[in-house]
């Protein structure tokens, strides 16, 4: 069992067991999910899962999500669990200290502690912006999300 969630953002996996089998780019993938506008999550035979986007000439057709199943599980979990503690400090951040405008601090400071639990579970993670957690991190630290 790889404790992938059902639903991640857009992601919806399939259940444990349940997959599909695609050629993508010249190369094989078990099928694992889909996002809500079309592109799979593809498992490479060396286990390695990507987003593929599907669409007619993508510019990254392939999008680094973790070294593997597990890899990308713990990752979902530490993602969901650290989010749910910075907004819980943040709330009370925001009750306790009135007049402060710490909001952009306080992102910055999420996204470095995140940026570095997921770098140390699996560095590709971040490896450059065209990973899928790279631009998610920005926007965490620019408070988009």
């Amino acid at each position: 069992m790889t404790g992938l969630p059902k639903q991640f953002f857009n992601i919806t996996f399939l259940p444990p067991g349940e997959f599909s089998q695609r050629t993508f780019a010249g190369a094989e993938y078990q099928i694992i999910g889909a996002d809500d506008v079309g592109n799979l999550v593809g498992e490479a035979g060396n286990g390695t899962v990507y987003l593929l986007d599907t669409a007619e000439g993508a510019e990254h057709p392939m999008v680094y999500l973790a070294r593997d199943r597990k890899t990308l599980a713990a990752a979902v979990r530490l993602y969901r669990r650290h989010r749910g503690m910075a907004m819980a400090a943040a709330l009370l951040s925001a009750l306790f200290r009135r007049g402060g405008d710490n909001e952009e601090e306080q992102a910055r400071k999420e996204a470095a502690g995140l940026r570095e639990k997921l770098s140390a579970l699996d560095p590709e993670m971040l490896r450059d912006e065209f990973t899928f957690w790279s631009p998610l991190l920005e926007e965490i630290e620019w408070g988009m999300i």
